[in-house]
């Protein structure tokens, strides 16, 4: 289950960018004569090309009561900054429609790979205490001259297919095809520690351990989907989150190329960003940045900064230069500011998640011209439960600093928050849980503090205790499928609208229903395919109006 973290930020700042790798396809279940492969992106934009030396892949297997991991000890081979390395189990090799493809770095049954500094294990659970490998619980078993099944086909509830990748024994990305669970695999989970030999050229051979109790808490990547015989998974954009599928006629592998341009598809991060140009006289601008939500499981988030020099304005290439990168442990809303020059630069924004994949590349605008005023276009205020939740719609998002939710008690005006605008453009919908509800009259208004230094109000609301003439519930929250919701309506039939946002407030669904007096159940199977997250279900009408939270899994 994700949750919202609202504790303290800590940022550690670098002024390097490292290879830093991702699982970009892998091709676990090849057809007859075809080879299994993996491809892997460099999210790096380096100036120069980085080794996979120091990177290990691990993949479980099971046979019966046959149980273990391949290790691969990748090889001392180049990939390029915003490129690609491929891994098969041939050189050339194989795969879907295509023979004798030559876009492979590796091979893992190359019979000179330890030349390379690379190798290929394969180590099987045992209780025999003999740990003179290395391994208390395991022992080494032979792999095969031509190893084509080193991502194995798991049968059961679990995942599928798994890929862990390791670089110099910290686990960077993880991805479980077919993964009809929102959990690591408990048959993965219950296996005992192992003991991993990384093999370099240019340090001495070191080992880590590998506690599957504890890597089961670290981030991962997922598909639901099974591939079928004779395909694969792939990232619609290079690196991206939330952009994994299987592969199809539609949608093919293509190892060593692009498979899109890495973006922002779902969003887990909101971030605000604004940037003031230096004046006549100024060498620098600066850039000011904040959280605005993140959820708990992203954490800890790369953020890094480029001036946008590339060969293709508002994205991410290797010819970027590189500003600052700044590491977020937890959720705070601290306001941070990077100068930079030349302060004409058009800067970049990139962020990663914990399973270290691209959860959003953004072109960040020159905002100093703007001068319009921010427009609050609604604003009220409902009771949920023991709470009150306040609502409002932003027309000129893009243009709105802050605002502070202020209560008028009696002749005093009480600060009760201060909400960041978010990075949205255009129309903007914003939400906050008062819990001081005590069933008298409470009044609320906005201070509104615009970009460009101008502070409005909005109009003041109030909220009354009444008697509740709709109830509704969540039939079971968190969901695991679609919205089932339980409304006791205490009115005659009543048409009733259905509207559900995402945590950003952005509108995804709009449906009626017609209500009778009693209780009803309403079905929205439209919500099955719905991202994992938090969601706004507003149910009403012109008079009533309820907001329920949901939770989908």
């Amino acid at each position: 289950m994700k949750q919202i973290f609202t504790l303290s930020i800590l940022m550690i700042v670098s002024s390097t960018i490292f290879c830093q790798v991702v699982i970009n396809e892998i091709y676990p279940d090849p057809g007859a004569g075809r080879h299994e492969f993996f491809e892997l992106y460099n999210t790096s934009t380096s100036s120069a090309s980085s080794s996979v030396d120091a990177y290990t892949i691990m993949s479980y297997f099971e046979s019966g009561t046959t149980k273990g991991f391949y290790v691969l000890d990748l090889p001392d081979l180049l990939i390029p900054p915003k490129g690609f390395f491929v891994g098969s189990s041939a050189m050339p090799f194989n795969y879907q429609i295509t023979n004798n493809c030559t876009d492979v770095n590796y091979s893992w049954n190359d019979p000179l790979l330890t030349s390379k500094f690379g190798y290929i294990k394969k180590w099987v659970q045992a209780n025999d205490n003999n740990g003179i490998d290395g391994n208390l619980n395991y022992n080494l078993s032979p792999v095969l001259l031509s190893e084509n099944d080193v991502f194995v086909n798991l049968s059961g509830s679990g995942a599928a297919y798994n890929f862990f990748i390791f670089k110099n024994g910290v686990l960077i990305n993880a991805f479980f095809g077919n993964n009809n669970s929102s959990s690591f695999p408990v048959n993965i989970a219950a296996m005992p520690a192992l003991n991993i030999e990384v093999v370099t050229s240019n340090i001495p051979l070191f080992t880590f351990n590998v506690s599957f109790n504890v890597i089961k808490h670290k981030a991962f990547e997922s598909v639901t989907a099974s591939i079928g015989s004779d395909n694969g998974y792939i990232r619609t954009k290079d690196g991206t989150c939330g952009t994994w599928t299987k592969s199809s006629a539609g949608v093919n592998h293509t190892p060593a190329k692009s498979n899109g341009k890495p973006g922002t598809i779902a969003s887990e991060v909101q971030m605000g960003t604004s940037i003031l140009r230096g004046g006549e006289f100024e060498t620098t601008s600066s850039l000011t940045y904040s959280l605005i939500s993140a959820t708990a499981n992203v954490f800890p988030l790369e953020v890094q900064f480029y001036i946008d020099n590339g060969s293709i304005a508002t994205e991410l290439d290797a010819a970027d230069s590189h500003l600052e990168t700044v590491m977020i442990n937890s959720f705070s809303t601290i306001q941070n500011v990077l100068n930079f020059a030349p302060k004409d630069a058009e800067i970049l924004m990139v962020i990663k998640t914990a399973a270290g994949c691209f959860d959003q590349v953004k072109y960040i605008p020159n905002i100093q011209a703007i001068i319009l005023p921010v427009t609050i276009t609604s604003f009220s205020a409902t009771k949920e439960n023991a709470k009150i939740l306040l609502s409002w719609t932003v027309a000129e998002n893009e243009l709105l600093d802050k605002v502070i939710l202020e209560k008028l008690d009696g002749q005093q005006v009480v600060e009760r928050a201060v909400i960041i605008g978010t990075d949205r453009a255009g129309v903007e919908n914003y939400f906050y849980n008062e819990s001081s509800y005590n069933n008298l009259t409470s009044y609320y208004r906005l201070k509104v503090f615009h970009k460009s230094g101008k502070i409005t109000y909005s109009k003041t609301i109030s909220l009354q205790s009444i008697e509740e003439s709709i109830v509704a519930s969540l039939i079971t929250n968190p969901v695991k499928d679609h919205f089932r919701i339980r409304v006791v309506n205490n009115n005659p039939s009543t048409q009733l609208q259905i509207r559900i946002l995402d945590q950003s407030g952005k509108l995804l669904m709009s449906k009626f229903f017609k209500t009778v007096k009693g209780e009803n159940t309403l079905e929205l199977p439209e919500t099955g395919s719905f991202h994992k997250g938090f969601y706004y279900i507003e149910i009403g009408n012109a008079g009533i109006k309820k907001i329920i939270k949901a939770i989908k899994r």
